[in-house]
């Protein structure tokens, strides 16, 4: 897979593949755990080189960057036995590695029937992924696997056993380490539900008394609104009447006022016009003085001529 990689993305271009924007949005589409992320991304203006990625990160960066059509049945199915173009092959790769190594039993066997078909299933697809590399490669592979399923087994293939069968064991106590906190998860979410449940019975009945409380709330505000309402209207009722009652006196006195001030103004209207008369009569015997006297002296100055 690395050497398919390689062939996409030779190392001295990858840098500006993973640099670029798009094949980061691609890579954050493909919801990479952050180790990976950090393999690819060391650090800010650092990228990653292919020698440092495992089988699991090569085959996620071939399926996501690297513009391979998907298989038939996608990526994580077996494909079938007459689908063999490059993109088959390296899920049959990823399909058989997952299935085989996570469900042998713990001694690392598998049965003397499946051995044979498994190897040439899996012996096939790697020759045929090395045939996309060149023809050279693939007669390489071809010779070694032939090599390898013939030789016996060497103090290094004995090594190479105990480190898988350490490497199953890791697996096996993490995937217990899972399973334990998968449990532990399960009861401490029914322990939630549950004093969620009483929670819940004591919000509910805390609810019932909060809702008593406010119906007699209201009932009492009802009831002193009513009375308050009484009560003004009482006082309104009496402000009224004396309101009523200052009016009608003063009304009273008005009237007494206007009454007197009208005889008044008769007597002062009585006396004005008889002082009015008298003088009138004053001023015609006045009159009547002046013309009998002018007829006196006209009668003198003709007797004098």
């Amino acid at each position: 897979m690395r050497e398919i990689f390689d062939l996409i993305y030779p190392p001295s271009s990858l840098p500006t593949i993973l640099k670029n924007p798009a094949t980061e949005k691609q890579l954050r589409s493909a919801k990479l755990s952050k180790p990976q992320w950090d393999c690819l991304y060391p650090s800010p203006g650092a990228y990653g080189r292919s020698t440092d990625f495992d089988v699991t990160l090569l085959f996620r960066l071939l399926r996501t960057i690297c513009n391979l059509t998907p298989p038939v049945l996608g990526w994580d199915a077996l494909p079938a036995p007459t689908d063999c173009s490059l993109p088959d092959d390296l899920a049959r790769i990823k399909y058989y590695r997952n299935s085989i190594y996570g469900h042998v039993n713990q001694n690392m066997e598998i049965t003397d029937g499946a051995f044979p078909l498994l190897w040439r299933e899996i012996s096939g697809a790697l020759v045929r992924v090395a045939g996309h590399i060149s023809r050279a490669k693939k007669m390489e592979w071809q010779k070694a696997i032939d090599k390898f399923l013939a030789d016996p087994l060497t103090a290094e293939d004995e090594r190479n056993i105990q480190e898988l069968l350490k490497w199953y064991e890791n697996d096996t106590e993490v995937k217990k380490s899972v399973m334990e906190l998968k449990n532990a998860a399960q009861e401490g979410m029914e322990r939630l539900e549950i004093s969620l449940q009483g929670i819940q019975e004591v919000l509910e009945v805390e609810a019932s008394s909060v809702a008593e409380n406010v119906k007699c709330l209201g009932r009492e505000v009802r009831e002193r609104t009513r009375d308050l309402r009484e009560q003004l209207a009482t006082e309104m009722k009496n402000t009224t009447q004396a309101v009523q009652q200052r009016i009608g006196g003063l009304e009273t006195s008005l009237k007494a006022a206007h009454d007197g001030l009208e005889d008044k103004t008769l007597s002062i209207e009585t006396t004005v016009r008889e002082e009015a008369q008298n003088i009138k009569d004053q001023l015609g015997t006045v009159q009547q003085s002046i013309e009998r006297l002018g007829s006196s002296a006209e009668s003198s100055q003709a007797d004098g001529g």
